[in-house]
């Protein structure tokens, strides 16, 4: 049975992905080789825009990570102001910085690194700076069990999105996780891969029972629970939950729907906030994002999405267009050439160039035909492009 799992959007930062400096010389379980080639260098007038390229490694479970750097064919430019940038690297002094980091942490199980190369030094009170034309790179994994991520979380979505952003995929065993689905069932264990949590209310309960019916016949294995389930209405009650479950269960969830809106005075599965310091005031800003990120290093390791009903007719609304949707999708060629984005216009954030990164994407990447939608800020100018922004 064709699978179909409302995976959020994940936007996991690895840099340019397809980009021509990295080469993959050999890759094994043991480690790899990589070569590094700066790509055509130019300087123009204008705000510098110097070469950078991040990638994650996948790495076998409590192996550790050893790097070897070699650099040839050194290139020093003079008079050059990297001022403008240099207030956005930590440390301005980046004379005596490394080319190439690496970063570790876990996505989704996997042991991985983020394997960071700069190929440039930059001297602030010479004002010169340092290109590495050609740079060898060896990985070597030492010690751990050898194991590539866990069985259990290489729920078929999630393992072609492990794939998708690590160098060495291939390491990433092809796992039998549908005996794993069947040994739990036989065993009568806990865990689901669609986990959905919504509030304590009768009628709102049963739609929810609706859409763990039609995941079930999709064959994603759904679990519907209560915010009392959870231990209360609290993000750190519904939090812990998540995690217990990503942690603990035979089967953790590959994706969370938090059914969550206010009906009746019941309650809501509440949004995490987060206070910013901004340029002239605090800003506070309610999200998701947390219910997530299960080991605090800021990326996914399961989907997040949100039913945001405010009374029974939006839910119910809800729950019948997404089982129209998935079972009778469109399949004009239209409908998929011409998505919308839109963004707000405040005359001192990076919003439209935000969207219009998007809107390259779409279009250069995809072939796409977007439709730009702006709102104006109060205070912003109009029309929007005719500034990008003051910050």
């Amino acid at each position: 049975m064709k699978r179909y799992l409302l995976l959020a959007v994940i936007l996991l930062v690895t840099g340019v992905m397809n980009a021509q400096g990295i080469r993959v010389e050999s890759s094994t379980e043991k480690g790899l080789s990589l070569h590094y080639s700066l790509p055509k260098v130019s300087v123009r007038g204008g705000v510098p825009n110097l070469p950078s390229e991040s990638h994650y490694i996948a790495v076998p479970k409590g192996a550790t990570v050893c790097l070897e750097v070699q650099e040839h064919g050194g290139r020093t430019l003079g008079n050059i102001d990297l001022s403008p940038i240099a207030k956005m690297i930590e440390g301005a002094d980046i004379s005596e910085r490394d080319v190439v980091e690496i970063k570790p942490t876990t996505i989704r199980g996997l042991d991985v690194v983020l394997l960071k190369v700069t190929p440039y030094r930059y001297n602030p009170k010479q004002k010169t700076l340092e290109l590495i034309q050609d740079i060898n790179i060896d990985i070597r994994f030492e010690g751990g069990n050898g194991q590539f991520g866990e069985a259990r979380y290489l729920n078929p979505d999630w393992k072609h999105i492990l794939r998708s952003i690590v160098l060495n995929k291939e390491m990433i065993p092809e796992s039998d996780y549908y005996s794993l689905l069947k040994s739990n069932f036989d065993k009568d264990g806990e865990g689901c891969e669609y986990l959905i949590i919504a509030p304590d209310n009768t009628e709102v309960l049963a739609l929810a029972d609706t859409l763990k019916a039609f995941r079930q016949k999709q064959g994603i294995l759904t679990k519907v629970v209560s915010l009392s389930e959870c231990g209360g209405n609290t993000t750190t009650s519904i939090r812990n939950y998540i995690l217990n479950a990503y942690n603990n269960w035979a089967i953790p969830p590959a994706a969370v729907l938090l059914f969550g809106g206010y009906y009746n005075n019941s309650g809501i599965v509440p949004f995490y906030h987060y206070t910013i310091e901004g340029d002239y005031a605090s800003q506070r800003y309610a999200t998701d994002y947390p219910y997530c990120d299960m080991n605090g290093d800021s990326l996914p390791d399961l989907s997040i999405s949100r039913i945001t009903a405010r009374n029974m007719a939006e839910y119910q609304a809800f729950v019948k267009k997404t089982i129209e949707y998935e079972c009778n999708p469109p399949i004009e060629a239209a409908y998929y050439n011409q998505p919308i984005i839109s963004s707000g216009h405040d005359e001192n954030r990076w919003f439209i160039i935000s969207s219009q990164s998007i809107n390259g994407f779409y279009r250069n990447r995809l072939g796409k035909n977007p439709t730009n939608l702006y709102m104006l800020h109060a205070t912003s100018v109009d029309p929007p492009d005719s500034i990008w922004s003051t910050g």
